[in-house]
């Protein structure tokens, strides 16, 4: 099993892999020096250490705690980041909700962020453009070359391309199920939380369904890396939609206070008379 910062430091789509590689001191992974530059550290003992730093780009969209385990995951993953020492810039693309909800981060010298208004028609118009020609390349599996022009339409026309692009990061780290941008030069490692509609179909209704089959089976394929926070969630992953067990690594962030949004503790005495709690319950700390 992985930690989180492993696999964002090890995974690299093959394409942007230059002749020079470097090796990298997490877990001796190699690396590629194009999109990023090292940092030398003082001399020990007559050696000389280069480490790998990274510029890399983070989507967050849930604005709100009512987005369940997704929004506290995502919060706490940017904490871990702004903890590692190989990331040197991180650009948070969200919308100006969320900025106002990560006074945190915005004060960190480490990021910065890009905002792409969801609220404006151009980009909603934008947006569905892009996703419809994208659901339809992935429906129908347009692997020729003649309607290439389909996927990469899809591509162009999506607002976040542009900004993404111009922003020169190593990888796109997107915290949830689906990104918003798709098929770019620039990797993208996505989070797969579970594939539960296929487990228990009946508490979605077809609409639902159909959604998740068709941006899971996105995510899936055109994702450099995925991200599962358990063993069982890979294995449906390979059975199901036969996707390259290497694709996937399982890594849960470290469980700490970064998952709390208060550091207070609740007497346990208070919480039993409040909810009538007895000797055995079942805590379900989630929206779904």
């Amino acid at each position: 099993m992985l930690n989180w910062e492993t696999v964002i430091f090890r995974n690299w789509s093959s394409s942007t892999r230059k002749s020079e590689n470097w090796e990298f001191n997490y877990n001796w992974w190699w690396f590629t020096c194009e999109k990023t530059c090292f940092r030398q550290y003082p001399c020990s003992g007559g050696t000389c250490k280069r480490i790998l730093i990274m510029k890399i780009a983070f989507y967050i969209h849930h604005s709100n705690i009512n987005a369940g385990g997704i929004y506290i995951y995502s919060k706490s993953v940017l904490n871990l980041i702004s903890e590692a020492y190989n990331i040197d810039t991180v650009i948070v693309f969200t919308t100006s909700e969320v900025v106002r909800m990560l006074e945190k981060f915005a004060s960190h010298p480490k990021f910065s962020f890009q905002i792409v208004n969801h609220n404006s028609w151009i980009n909603k118009f934008r947006l569905a453009l892009s996703y419809f020609f994208l659901d339809f390349y992935t429906i129908y599996n347009l692997d020729i070359k003649k309607l290439n022009w389909i996927r990469k339409f899809s591509e162009v026309i999506n607002p976040y391309y542009s900004k993404l692009i111009k922003s020169k990061v190593s990888l796109l780290h997107v915290p949830i199920q689906y990104s918003p941008i798709y098929l770019t030069t620039v990797p993208i490692i996505t989070t797969m939380h579970d594939l539960q509609e296929l487990h228990y179909p009946e508490n979605f209704n077809s609409q639902e369904r159909v959604h998740r089959a068709i941006n899971n089976r996105k995510s899936l394929s055109f994702s450099s890396h995925i991200i599962v926070s358990y063993n069982h969630v890979k294995e449906d992953i390979v059975e199901l939609f036969e996707i390259d067990k290497n694709k996937i690594s399982v890594c849960p962030p470290r469980f700490s206070e970064n998952w709390f949004t208060t550091k207070e503790e609740t007497d346990w005495s208070s919480l039993v008379n409040k909810y009538s709690i007895s000797n055995k319950y079942l805590l379900y700390p989630a929206a779904t």
